[in-house]
């Protein structure tokens, strides 16, 4: 069996899945305004859980949620409404959308003559923490970005990053899709490494297209000038 057939299985039944996921969402109140908040809908005892969304319209209610995420546009686009001055954001094939902790977002998408495919990767934040953020503190605004919920509980803030179809991003994101679709005991230590290099990658990415900083207060510059001055 080749792996087109494979990811093509994988794909179809983490779709098939979507719909069974537990969407019942936390009534909470921030600054005196209801808000929402999704729970993990993964295994307890998982780190790192893999969901697809597959289908012609998706319109989510606005949530925030409890875990770290990569979202990657498969096939078609998509839009994704964040908190930060209600952004609407089209993630368009090829594209990933990674955000923290509690930021609010919501997944917007309607191609009545196709299928929109949504790839999800969803990381416990405190395994993140031990495991991820160490290895990501070399490139000190990507540091920031995953460090800023330990400080702020309700940060707004995501990445938005594009990515050639040929990637080392798909194709990993890819393999973790099939892996995730037949799980089996060691699912999670094969998976590990392989979040790691997506990170990696994304990091790089990251350096290449963010802009450059300017008036950077002084913890900025603090984290910055210990990142780069590891004695």
């Amino acid at each position: 069996m080749t792996n087109n057939h494979l990811l093509k299985l994988a794909i179809d039944k983490l779709g098939r899945d979507w719909s069974k996921l537990n969407w019942d969402f936390r009534d909470v109140t921030i600054d005196g305004k209801p808000d929402k908040i999704s729970q993990w809908q993964g295994d307890p005892k998982d780190d790192i859980m893999i969901v697809v969304f597959k289908g012609k319209r998706i319109s989510e209610p606005f949530h925030r949620q409890d875990f770290f995420f990569v979202d990657y546009a498969w096939h078609q686009s998509y839009q994704a409404l964040s908190a930060k001055f209600d952004n609407l954001i089209t993630v368009r094939e090829g594209d990933c959308y990674i955000g923290q902790p509690f930021s609010g977002y919501a997944l917007r998408g309607d191609c009545p003559d196709d299928e929109i495919v949504m790839i999800g990767v969803h990381i416990r934040k405190e395994a993140f923490f031990r495991e991820y953020l160490p290895a990501l503190s070399m490139d000190p605004d990507m540091f920031r970005f995953f460090l800023v919920p330990q400080t702020d509980k309700f940060s707004d803030e995501f990445i938005h990053l594009s990515f050639e179809t040929t990637s080392a991003v798909r194709t990993l994101l890819e393999l973790m899709v099939i892996e995730y679709a037949d799980r089996r005991e060691d699912t999670q230590q094969i998976l590990k490494p392989m979040l790691l290099s997506l990170f990696m990658h994304i990091a790089r990415r990251y350096r290449l297209e963010k802009p450059a900083l300017v008036n950077e207060n002084l913890a900025e510059r603090i984290i910055r000038y210990i990142n780069t001055h590891p004695e």
